[in-house]
């Protein structure tokens, strides 16, 4: 999340994958159901392994990540300054 390296994030300079680039890749090599989870959806599993999946963020768009990272950025900047750290949003 530091400044510096934020565009780390995103586009073609990402070094992280998320849940939209893996998906893919993911269906290819598994059989079976497999889920996108989203920022803020939770997943229980009962007794019998089944889960259920409490979709919290349907409205989640992929094409706008820089914002909810920079929101995120911005909700996390108090916790990351009381650490020591030294952050900052543009």
């Amino acid at each position: 999340m530091h400044e510096d390296l934020f565009h780390l994030n995103l586009g073609n300079d990402s070094i992280y994958c998320d849940q939209n680039d893996a998906l893919p890749m993911i269906r290819d090599g598994v059989e079976g159901k497999v889920d996108l989870l989203l920022p803020g959806d939770e997943i229980v599993f009962t007794e019998v392994n089944e889960p259920t999946i409490h979709a919290r963020r349907m409205d989640f768009d992929f094409d706008d990540k820089e914002a909810y990272l920079r929101s995120y950025q911005r909700e996390r900047l108090p916790y990351l300054l009381k650490q020591g750290g030294e952050f900052s949003t543009t």
